[in-house]
């Protein structure tokens, strides 16, 4: 992995923002993610609002939108001190990446939280069909060229377990089908110490 560039927080948000897939989208909601991916649409709030109203840009904002019980349940005890970049990801480094200690995704992997398990019980078939439609969707998208949102990863510090922020669904089908990536893949990433304190950590 390598840096490319330090970015704001605000930018990390707009990116956030821009996926339409919330952090705690379950299966069912894949295929309509999808669809508005593909066809580039925006949550209603777009960044370019969101720096235009009186809600804080940032954390703050984002634990403001959606279903606010779940949103606010999933930001508590996330650090305010970190700091966010822009990098470069190698394709064998996604398989090292771990979902967040949510049931879902601690359920799909036996408890390993690592996307790559997720991937192989998916390609065995282990996984029930229509719920693995919805990740074969978004793969074949990605294997017709449609580029989708970076990943957003956290991490105490560099060379500490990489852990996803928001891109759930993405990071499992890129590693359904490594084949179609590029050798390194955008991402970004936000460190601090802080994380570990945070519970989906």
């Amino acid at each position: 992995m390598r840096t490319i560039e330090k970015i704001t927080e605000e930018e990390m948000v707009g990116v956030f923002l821009k996926t339409e897939i919330t952090p705690h989208a379950l299966a069912v909601r894949f295929c309509v993610s999808l669809k508005r991916i593909v066809s580039g649409e925006q949550l209603l709030i777009t960044r370019t609002s969101m720096m235009k109203s009186r809600t804080s840009v940032g954390l703050p904002f984002l634990a403001s939108s959606g279903d606010i019980k779940e949103t606010l349940k999933f930001f508590a005890g996330f650090p305010n001190d970190v700091r966010w970049e822009r990098v470069l990801l190698k394709r064998d480094e996604l398989k090292e990446i771990k979902y967040i200690a949510w049931d879902y995704w601690l359920d799909i992997t036996d408890g390993s939280r690592l996307a790559l398990d997720a991937a192989k019980r998916i390609v065995s078939g282990m996984m029930d069909e229509g719920e693995a439609k919805g990740f074969w969707a978004v793969a074949d998208a990605v294997r017709q060229g449609i580029t989708l949102p970076e990943l957003i990863l956290v991490s105490a510090r560099k060379k500490d377990d990489l852990v996803v922020l928001e891109g759930h669904v993405r990071l499992t089908d890129y590693l359904l089908r490594p084949e179609n990536l590029p050798p390194e893949l955008p991402a970004i990433v936000g460190y601090s110490e802080g994380i570990r304190l945070w519970e989906l950590y």
